[in-house]
């Protein structure tokens, strides 16, 4: 919930800097607090506090809202006004698919490492299993960031 409202809260906000400045910036400042979130999380331990977690996810959060729209536009914005709507049907089908193949991804990491792990609990080869996934979504942040700075 507090990611949700972190993003609707943005949005506004990240669409005036969009008008002004355009995607390059945004996507910049995007990727990199998606990473900045990110990379905590691969520390977590038993004794992570909700606190924590909450400011980490909500930074998270403020990257994916400083991404989602202002790209989205960017994209459509490039199609002739006719084709709009197709465009957008074909990007609202391309994140369903990438969501569940990303999430399907991390999950198998997360499985794998807790599968193989030499941990004295199953809770500790769970928690190992998530680091890692959140070492991967952060090594992907990175690499989408690079790739971002080198097109625009």
């Amino acid at each position: 919930m507090p990611g949700a409202f972190a993003m609707g809260l943005l949005s506004p906000s990240t669409g005036r800097i969009y008008d002004k400045f355009g995607i390059r910036y945004l996507g910049i400042a995007g990727f990199a607090l998606l990473t900045a979130g990110s990379i905590p999380f691969i520390t977590l331990t038993h004794s992570t506090s909700l606190e924590f977690l909450t400011v980490m996810y909500l930074i998270r959060m403020a990257g994916a809202a400083m991404i989602l729209m202002p790209a989205t536009t960017a994209s459509l914005n490039q199609l002739p006004r006719e084709l709009i709507p197709h465009g957008n049907a074909v990007n609202t089908t391309m994140r369903q698919v990438s969501d569940s193949i990303g999430t399907a991804l991390l999950v198998t990491v997360m499985s794998n490492v807790a599968a193989v792990s030499n941990s004295v609990t199953s809770a500790d080869a769970k928690l190992q299993g998530i680091n890692v996934a959140f070492f991967v979504a952060a090594a992907l942040a990175t690499s989408c960031k690079s790739t971002e700075q080198s097109l625009s």
